[in-house]
């Protein structure tokens, strides 16, 4: 059985479930929205046995990270919106993120969280991992390894989740966005479905899409798999 308890942040009150093991965060979240739970719920665990991010791919989860799922209005903007909440959560940590479009958190270009959002039940799950002690598979980094003051998960979430539940205008999110990316003015390679398109990336819309300037002229991705390639 869970630990639970309540919270209120920015004036909303929340439900906190925290499991020292479970499959995944993003599963149990899901289950609680069939039976009724709502906007506000978050599922944290000391560590995932089947962990997943974007495209169904394995997200290593040993004990010394956090591992989140929180239950939040359907909005647009999320995936950007939860990336610049977790950067911010960071610095106040002493850690340098940056984001990779669209929602990786980076560190002198390597992975030091991942999200996640899938829609449930007329809701929005957000499913975060960050590493905190160790580094999971080669080529990521920590909080630790970063040099930064590592956090308790539930005070971290705690952080990221409260400009989450009183979100800001879209304008400013964007603009927050645009200020922490490292993918714009990079040499990209972006896969969407079988196609692949190379170019420079412009920069972020409103709506939070990559403009990459190709040969044959700009190019508007809503989604795909972004790689930096140089620059």
């Amino acid at each position: 059985m869970p630990e639970i308890r309540s919270l209120s942040i920015n004036g909303r009150e929340l439900r906190l479930l925290r499991y020292d093991e479970v499959d995944s965060t993003q599963r149990v979240a899901r289950g609680l929205v069939e039976r009724g739970a709502g906007p506000g719920t978050i599922v944290i665990a000391g560590s995932q046995t089947a962990g997943h991010g974007r495209y169904g791919r394995e997200w290593a989860s040993p004990p010394g990270g956090l591992y989140a799922s929180i239950v939040l209005d359907p909005d647009p903007l999320l995936p950007l919106r939860a990336g610049v909440a977790v950067a911010e959560a960071l610095s106040g940590y002493g850690v340098a993120a940056r984001l990779k479009w669209p929602n990786d958190v980076t560190v002198g270009g390597k992975k030091i969280a991942g999200i996640l959002v899938e829609a449930a039940g007329g809701t929005m799950i957000l499913g975060i991992g960050v590493n905190l002690e160790g580094i999971p598979y080669p080529g990521a980094t920590s909080v630790r390894a970063a040099g930064g003051s590592v956090p308790r998960p539930d005070e971290l979430v705690v952080r990221i989740v409260a400009p989450l539940v009183v979100p800001v205008p879209d304008d400013e999110i964007i603009a927050r966005y645009r200020e922490l990316c490292a993918t714009i003015g990079k040499e990209v390679s972006v896969s969407v479905g079988a196609e692949v398109i190379r170019g420079r990336a412009a920069g972020i819309d409103r709506r939070g899409r990559l403009a990459v300037r190709t040969r044959e002229g700009i190019r508007i991705v809503s989604s795909g798999e972004c790689l930096h390639l140089s620059g």
